[in-house]
């Protein structure tokens, strides 16, 4: 073989169902099949459904980020009230 080397490839199983509908909407974009699903990966929302376990440390992190943000936020009134007093 020559010394070209391919990018990594990506699959997965889909039922034939899921197949119709993904040609269908790959036919109605009216692109190629590579960019459709590329797109498609990059930017669409993702919606994420787990158990308790795997959920709890997410919000855990989401409830300190916005402790943070509050702080940030007494802070920056703190720094504006001074200088208006200087």
């Amino acid at each position: 073989m020559s010394n070209k080397h391919k990018n990594p490839t990506i699959s997965f199983r889909i039922t034939d169902a899921e197949r119709k509908q993904i040609e269908a909407r790959i036919l109605a974009s009216g692109m190629m099949k590579k960019d459709y699903f590329v797109r498609s990966c990059i930017y669409n929302r993702i919606c994420v459904v787990g158990k308790k376990e795997t959920i709890y440390p997410l919000v855990q992190t989401v409830n300190a980020l916005y402790l943070q943000l509050l702080e940030m936020q007494k802070a920056s009134r703190n720094y504006k009230s001074n200088t208006l007093i200087c």
